[in-house]
């Protein structure tokens, strides 16, 4: 059984649960920027937090490396993150410990390699609008 702790990348800690499954390479995978969208995450997370996945504005509930709202986000984002573990391999049962895990917790608690997921999937889904802001270099970035 391999321990879902990958310490060297704080993938999922310990109370998380434990399975069978290579989690660092799922979620490396699930985590890579694919080629179309690297200009706009960079922009976008270098424009939110200047690329910190801990970051915080202090005038709302945004956080993290693209400034989800975790009010809003939490939740909904959780769950699209373990979509897209399970669409990378992720047995059905590690993604669902991941997607607890992950709504337990602050946004700006999260590891980067699941902010990086859920920015691909919200961006996906078609919710590159969510980043809009008039005048930003960003939005010359941004997918159709």
């Amino acid at each position: 059984m391999i321990d879902l702790i990958a310490s060297a990348v704080l993938l999922l800690p310990a109370d998380a649960g434990t399975h069978s499954v290579r989690p660092a390479t799922i979620v490396e995978r699930a985590a890579e920027i694919p080629r179309s969208m690297r200009a706009w995450a960079d922009c976008v997370a270098r424009r939110e937090s200047h690329h910190d996945p801990r970051a915080r504005n202090p005038r709302s509930s945004a956080q993290g490396r693209y400034q989800f709202l975790d009010r809003l986000w939490r939740e909904s984002l959780a769950g699209q993150v373990a979509a897209r573990l399970r669409d990378h391999g992720m047995p059905r049962a590690a993604a669902a410990d991941v997607r607890q895990y992950l709504r337990r917790r602050e946004i700006a608690r999260w590891p980067a390699l699941y902010q990086d997921a859920g920015f691909i999937e919200v961006t996906l889904r078609g919710g590159a609008r969510h980043w809009y802001l008039p005048g930003s270099a960003c939005n010359k970035f941004a997918p159709n």
